[in-house]
């Protein structure tokens, strides 16, 4: 049964900090991301996966640095695919990201739902976020920069 998601949970899961990657891939100018599948990764247009930080609180041990484990995931996917274009921002910095995050699908994903295994509605959108390009950022007009120099 889905069950609405807790007031505290929407905080604390509102409060994660991360990263998000977008591609292009030459001679496309649509945006990707990467996606984690159950079992594999992948690019997809408009959906990119949330490289999340672990809360200063958590029982996570190691603490998790979503920037460190992006930049490690860029490494492979340059090595594979070296002439894509790459650019990573901080996905909660609405205002230098080109694109729009749907961080509202994201939360409702989160939602409990006791009949499936991962015990949450949709673990697929709770892992890669959706988004949709913003006009003054359309990718056919200028190319995508990223906030982080590598």
């Amino acid at each position: 049964m889905v069950s609405p998601l807790p007031p505290e949970t929407r905080a604390r899961l509102q409060s994660v900090q991360g990263y998000v990657m977008l591609i292009r891939k030459p001679g496309d100018l649509a945006w990707y991301g990467p996606c984690e599948n159950s079992f594999s990764l992948s690019t997809e247009k408009f959906r990119t996966f949330f490289f999340w930080s672990s809360l200063p609180d958590s029982s996570w041990n190691p603490p998790i640095n979503g920037l460190e484990w992006l930049r490690k995931d860029l490494a492979s996917w340059k090595t594979t695919h070296p002439d894509w274009e790459y650019a990573i921002y901080d996905a909660r910095d609405a205002d230098a990201l080109p694109v729009v995050l749907d961080w509202e699908q994201w939360l409702q994903a989160h939602r409990p739902d006791d009949t499936k295994l991962a015990g949450i509605v949709d673990k697929y959108r709770a892992r890669n976020l959706s988004f949709k390009v913003r006009p003054e950022f359309d990718s056919s007009k200028r190319p995508i920069q990223s906030r982080f120099v590598f």
